[in-house]
């Protein structure tokens, strides 16, 4: 027995891949020092967009990516504030 085509207006699930591949993956979180220019945060958006479409074969327009700028005196790495080092 052949299962029944899913109708169009039916909710996805987690399997239906193509739903979810469009509209909820990947997403990103990167944290970086501030102060790189506008030019250099488009040029990681795109590189990281572009690679991550090659690799899990989505479109470039479900990729999303949340730049937060640290300043740093609010970043630490063993013990020693960014801010301290030289």
């Amino acid at each position: 027995m052949k299962p029944r085509p899913r109708r169009p207006d039916a909710p996805a699930q987690r399997g239906n891949t193509g739903f979810y591949r469009r509209f909820f993956m990947p997403s990103m979180h990167i944290e970086l020092f501030e102060g790189r220019s506008p030019e250099k945060k488009r040029e990681l958006v795109q590189a990281l967009t572009e690679q991550t479409c090659k690799v899990l074969g989505c479109r470039p327009d479900a990729v999303h990516i949340i730049l937060t700028e640290v300043r740093k005196d609010h970043w630490a790495t063993g013990g020693v504030l960014w801010s301290d080092k030289s």
